[in-house]
C-alpha cells in the first residue's frame, strides 16, 4: 500500500500526518514524499495525500491519518 505526500503541502500544512504514519510499527504502508501529487487546488488549503493513487483530502492532519488508516484497513475502530 502506497501513500504519497506532496512536499509543497507538507511545507505549508506541516508534517504531522507523515510523521504519525511513519511511527506505526510493522506498517504495510510504503510512505513517500514526492514533489507533487497533482492536487493543486486542494494543496494550499487542506492536508492531502494519495493512497494507492486515490486522493485523500482532510481539514486536519489527524483526519488525514484516520482516513488513510481506514482505507488501508488499519483503523482500530
Amino acid at each position: 500500500m502506497e501513500v504519497l505526500f506532496c512536499r509543497e503541502n507538507l511545507a505549508m500544512m506541516g508534517r504531522e500526518a507523515l510523521e504519525k504514519l511513519m511511527q506505526i510499527d510493522n506498517s504495510p504502508l510504503r510512505i513517500q514524499e514526492v514533489k507533487c501529487i497533482i492536487a493543486c487546488s486542494e494543496c494550499a488549503t487542506h492536508h492531502i495525500a494519495r493512497f494507492n493513487g486515490q486522493l485523500v483530502v482532510a481539514e486536519t492532519a489527524a483526519e488525514l491519518v484516520k482516513e488513510i488508516l481506514t482505507l488501508a484497513g488499519l483503523d482500530k475502530n
